[in-house]
């Protein structure tokens, strides 16, 4: 487990995309998974990257030195925030599910802290991850009109 470098923003979109398409095919257009897609991955990933510490706190997970996934946990922004921290990211590669590695993402990113999450509502697997690290859906829902209306829900502990 370890903080991002400038060297890792490519290796980061191309697994932040691999995430998506594993996560959300079918629920997504095929649009969400291009080179479009990879761009702006990437140029988020570089963003993260930049400001490392000070708004926001990225953890990499790897295995024989390739990344395989990642999180991200930053203070909220919006109005309706209900705790003042929130796990923004957290993908592990498919493969690699089961092994630990979503689980010391998590630790890295929040401890114990008190938290808030939005995650898709129809994400089971998810959504028994984060039930299992104290995590409750208390009952908010939205569609994130920046992921073609997929609807989340928020859960907090």
């Amino acid at each position: 487990m370890r903080h991002p470098e400038p060297t890792d923003v490519e290796p980061l979109a191309d697994v932040h995309l691999r995430c998506w398409q594993e996560t959300y095919a079918g629920q997504l257009p095929h649009a969400f998974f291009g080179d479009t897609a990879w761009e702006s991955r990437r140029r988020t990933w570089q963003a993260i990257v930049n400001n490392h510490g000070q708004d926001m706190f990225p953890w990499i997970a790897e295995a024989d030195d390739h990344v395989i996934g990642f999180s991200m946990a930053a203070h909220p922004q919006e109005e309706d925030d209900v705790r003042d921290f929130q796990l923004f990211m957290l993908y592990v590669l498919k493969e690699f599910h089961g092994t630990g590695a979503g689980q010391e993402l998590m630790d890295a990113s929040l401890g114990d802290e008190p938290s808030q999450l939005w995650m898709a509502k129809d994400n089971p697997r998810a959504r028994r991850f984060y039930e299992k690290n104290g995590f409750v859906a208390d009952g908010a829902e939205r569609i994130d009109s920046s992921s073609n209306g997929l609807k989340t829900i928020r859960m907090v502990r």
